[in-house]
């Protein structure tokens, strides 16, 4: 529950904003290890370029860790501000297996993903709205509406969140994707050559035995 200013952290714990994620401006050197927090979703970030490049600098056999949102976050604020108005007030994220997908399509080996859904619940739309504001997580998308909505659509808005209000309180749905994958031997040569593995097994013959001398 978090009606209080001070509790705004507990909004902000879960909707992290940590630096934004550049794809290919990662140094050419080699890791064991790369965490990305809350990143993927980033509306100037491609997922599927930024794992890529994760993959490139990873060394054999590097782990990634990662953790995003899920197509479930802000649900109810998405569906109420879209019985208000036609224009993008929330973000899209990308589904849990959509990423596994990117994964491995990026080179990564045995990719493990799981989730977890988180409810907040508050008095009323405008405290919340005050936490996304307060966590840096306002809308950045590009059609996003740019004016401020009119007074019909707000009400729209507010009268259609409130139809989610259950014992007294409004939900909001926070879904968290986390995963891990590792970068695996290379497939391929520098120069692009195809890696073929051969096992040989040994021979196996009796033990030598030095032939006797022939006698004339």
């Amino acid at each position: 529950m978090l009606d209080k200013p001070e509790k705004t952290r507990e909004l902000m714990d879960i909707l992290d904003a940590a630096v934004p994620f550049e794809v290919a401006l990662m140094p050419d050197l080699i890791e064991h290890l790369v965490a990305c927090e809350l990143d993927l979703h980033r509306e100037r970030v491609d997922p599927l370029a930024a794992l890529r490049e994760v993959h490139r600098v990873l060394i054999a056999g590097g782990l990634l860790m990662f953790s995003s949102y899920g197509p479930d976050t802000l649900k109810e604020l998405k569906a109420a501000f879209g019985a208000g108005s036609a224009a993008r007030h929330v973000h899209s994220f990308i589904d849990m297996h959509d990423l596994g997908d990117m994964l491995v399509a990026s080179g990564f080996a045995a990719p493990v993903m799981d989730m977890e859904v988180i409810t907040l619940t508050y008095s009323e739309v405008p405290a919340l709205l005050r936490d996304l504001k307060a966590s840096g997580e306002t809308c950045a998308a590009r059609d996003r509406q740019r004016g401020l909505m009119g007074r019909r659509a707000w009400e729209r808005m507010l009268a259609s969140y409130e139809r989610e209000r259950k014992e007294g309180r409004l939900p909001a749905t926070i879904e968290v994707i986390y995963g891990h994958a590792w970068k695996g031997e290379p497939r391929t040569t520098v120069d692009g050559r195809r890696i073929i593995e051969v096992e040989l097994e040994a021979k196996k013959t009796g033990p030598l035995v030095r032939p006797e001398p022939t006698r004339t």
